[in-house]
Formats: C-alpha cells, sequence, structure tokens
C-alpha cells in the first residue's frame, strides 16, 4: 500500500491545512512540529479499551478510555476522555457509565456531525451510549441494556441506510448481537 498525505492525514489526525514530510526519520509538518512527546496521563481506572476520534473539533487527535477498578465488590463505572492540547497535555473528563466498562466505539450516531461513544458495560449487561456537543462534552448517558455480556462491540452501517449500528460480542452466550441504529443514537433491540 502507498502511503500518501491524505492517508498520513487521516492516521495521524493532521489538519488539512498543513502539509506532512519526512525528514531525518520524524515526520514533521509546514511550520508545526508533529513529533509525539511522551507522557503518561493518569485515567479512571485500569483502562481495559480505548479509541480515538476529534471530540472537540480542533483537528488534535484525542483519546477515550474505558475504566474499570475493582475495589472489594464494586468497580468504576467511568469513561475518560483526554483531549489532545496543542502543548502536548491532555486535558481529562470522566463521565459515567454502566457497570464495568470494558470496551468504546466512536462515531457519530445522531448524524449531527459530533462524535458520539458507545460503551459496553460487562457486569450490567447493557451498553451505554453519549452523545458529543462537538465541543469535547459529551450528554449523559443513555442506556440499552442486553441479554447477555458484552465483551467488545463495533459500529458499522450494516444495513446500508446510512445510520451507524451496533454489533456485540457476548461472551456469556458466544454470540454476536447486532442492533440496527435509530439515527437519534438509540438502537433497535436485536
Amino acid at each position: 500500500m502507498k502511503i500518501t498525505s491524505a492517508l498520513l492525514k487521516f492516521w495521524f489526525g493532521i489538519p488539512n491545512n498543513r502539509k506532512p514530510c519526512f525528514r531525518k526519520n520524524r515526520m514533521t509538518l509546514e511550520s508545526l512540529d508533529a513529533r509525539i512527546t511522551p507522557s503518561v496521563v493518569p485515567v479512571s481506572g485500569n483502562p481495559w479499551g480505548m479509541m480515538t476520534g476529534d471530540f472537540n473539533r480542533d483537528g488534535l487527535v484525542d483519546i477515550v478510555t474505558t475504566g474499570s477498578q475493582f475495589s472489594g465488590s464494586s468497580a468504576s463505572n467511568t469513561v475518560s476522555v483526554l483531549l489532545n492540547g496543542s502543548s502536548a497535555a491532555y486535558e481529562r473528563r470522566d463521565y459515567a457509565v454502566g457497570f464495568n466498562p470494558v470496551a468504546v466505539a466512536v462515531g457519530d450516531l445522531n448524524r449531527d456531525g459530533n462524535a458520539d461513544l458507545v460503551v459496553s458495560n460487562l457486569y450490567s449487561p447493557s451498553v451505554s451510549v453519549l452523545l458529543g456537543n462537538g465541543d469535547g462534552t459529551f450528554r449523559s448517558q443513555m442506556t440499552t441494556g442486553l441479554r447477555t455480556q458484552a465483551i467488545d462491540l463495533v459500529l458499522g452501517d450494516f444495513n446500508r441506510d446510512g445510520i451507524l449500528d451496533l454489533a456485540t460480542a457476548n461472551v456469556q452466550s458466544a454470540t454476536v448481537s447486532v442492533m440496527r441504529g435509530l439515527g437519534n443514537g438509540n438502537f433497535a433491540a436485536p
């Protein structure tokens, strides 16, 4: 596969007004150094799953992690959104989700142009949807119950209607469930 400027911009979240180039085995941008500064960012709980997206529409790649922290008989029930700052610092925001979140997917579920989150809650069993506001913040969760525990999930337009649908990998029943997206952040029961 030929690596093109467009692919690099997609992979690394480079704004369209910047031109990537290579010099001495490091990627740089015109008038902007794109080297990654090593950093360690604390998140809520032990991160099990993570995805990237541009949650505040600033052209920089942000990160979301699921946080599972067991303490006695309870677990952390949050996702951590890490907004990428221009100074290589991340701003962390935590959002409540269901019991023991383990996987997260990013997509535009309500077709408003903002990145939304879908989280699989292993011990609920349920999925939480957090609709994005486009400024790095998310609305309170909407929860859809499942018949079994989902360990992983993916978004895709499985029925080709232009609306993202949801598929979950179900650990208890050794099945995959596919739920049709309704275009408003909700999913039809499987």
